[in-house]
């Protein structure tokens, strides 16, 4: 399945975690997913993202004209904090910056 988030803030194409957010994910593909920023997706404002024996693959981080895209694979930002263990971040693209990781 694929999954696209271009709607107003366009974070996460595959999940979304934002303020005060915790999120545990085990056994898990997040795969062919699209957004601005974080294709497979996108932690912001102070949240706790864990994953074990997930793959993020195949995610695109792109955006039209001059908006930014960032995190191919993912992107954290703003004081959050996430765990890969026993992980594969493999085969994504950022049009701007952090192909695998932002």
């Amino acid at each position: 399945t694929s999954c696209i988030d271009f709607g107003t803030q366009g974070l996460g194409g595959g999940l979304q975690l934002q303020t005060d957010s915790t999120a545990v994910l085990e056994n898990c593909t997040i795969a062919s997913c699209t957004a601005k920023e974080g294709g497979g997706f996108s932690a912001r404002d102070s949240c706790t993202l864990t994953l074990t024996n997930c793959a993020v693959t195949s995610c695109v981080a792109e955006a039209g004209g001059n908006d930014f895209a960032y995190g191919g694979g993912f992107s954290a930002v703003e004081t959050c904090f996430v765990t890969l263990t026993n992980c594969a971040v493999t085969n994504n693209v950022a049009a701007s910056d952090g192909s695998a990781v932002r």
